[in-house]
């Protein structure tokens, strides 16, 4: 190393982005400094339009509000649950290992996204009420509701691509080739 050119690495961990700044140090003032430009990637790789990688609130709230529509969606037909707990879990991931591990592990919501998500898997009973429940509420869009043409179309078209996902996954786990 030249010794008319020394280096220091300046760390702060603690920040969101984890910078770190290296300055070139010439003696004489001749000096380069090179600073990271905003709006990097952070160590979770999320990257704000604004530059800022501290989504962390912004992702636990979502989180709440896509859990509360998946608990909504046990009691009401026709609303998702699984999806909007896939979604609220995801969030959780990228927010807080607390929550992510309590949705995880609960008694009633944890089973389907654990089986979703090691084996990527929709058992039999989930897939058989999600179609029921589209073809329900597709019959009831056509012959009940006055909606327009498209409309009825259009939804048709949606559901048939979530039906194609539903049925192209598979309904068990596979067998354990461990032994």
């Amino acid at each position: 190393m030249d010794p008319s050119r020394r280096e220091t690495g300046l760390r702060f961990p603690d920040t969101p982005l984890g910078l770190v700044v290296s300055i070139p140090y010439r003696p004489g003032g001749n000096q380069d400094r090179s600073v990271p430009v905003p709006g990097t990637f952070g160590s979770d790789g999320i990257q704000s339009p604004m530059g800022r990688t501290d989504l962390k609130p912004f992702l636990f709230l979502l989180g709440w509000f896509f859990f509360c529509l998946g608990a909504v969606g046990v009691v009401v037909p026709g609303l998702p649950t699984t999806p909007f707990m896939l979604l609220a879990l995801w969030a959780f991931s990228k927010s807080s290992k607390r929550f992510h591990g309590w949705l995880y592990s609960h008694p009633f919501f944890g089973p389907p996204l654990q089986s979703w998500e090691e084996h990527k898997v929709i058992s039999l009973p989930v897939k058989i009420f999600a179609l029921l429940v589209m073809v329900g509420a597709l019959a009831y869009m056509i012959f009940g509701a006055r909606v327009p043409v498209w409309v009825s179309f259009t939804t048709a078209a949606i559901m048939a691509y979530g039906a194609f996902f539903i049925l192209g996954k598979p309904s068990k786990p596979p067998p354990d080739t461990d032994s």
